[in-house]
């Protein structure tokens, strides 16, 4: 099966070191056109609701890696706004939950939320990154 290309990839994590070591393993293991970062839910909302920000990629972000324990906005606050809005923006993007967190009531509510496809604990490595996109591959046949 030949890898499906993703154009569009958005990391909402506080972590500069994190979203540095993210979007170097994505750009080395798997083709994506455009990589943006942000640092908190509040500055995702951001991203996704303004449409200047997609003049550059000519589309909503495919897949959003988005981490849990943030500043400001949560993770988990960002998917309750997002849902509040997604009717509007007419966009479903492949939703992974990467996170540090090892707590079981983080892991069940992101299982619980139809939003999210997948929960990535951190760090990232190539290995994740691969079955991230094999994921990615069947989330986007069946859609």
């Amino acid at each position: 099966m030949s890898q499906k290309k993703i154009n569009h990839l958005l990391i909402v994590d506080d972590s500069v070191p994190n979203t540095i070591l993210c979007k170097k393993l994505l750009e080395n293991t798997c083709q994506i056109n455009h990589i943006f970062t942000v640092y908190d839910g509040e500055q995702a909302l951001d991203y996704v609701f303004k449409k200047e920000n997609y003049d550059i990629t000519n589309s909503y972000p495919d897949v959003v890696l988005l981490d849990i324990n943030m500043p400001n906005m949560d993770g988990f606050e960002f998917l309750r706004v997002f849902q509040e809005h997604q009717e509007f923006l007419n966009f479903n993007p492949f939703i992974v939950m990467l996170t540090s967190s090892d707590w079981n009531a983080d892991r069940l509510q992101a299982d619980s939320n139809n939003l999210v496809q997948g929960f990535i604990e951190k760090p990232l490595n190539p290995e994740k990154v691969k079955a991230l996109i094999q994921d990615y591959e069947a989330y986007i046949a069946v859609s």
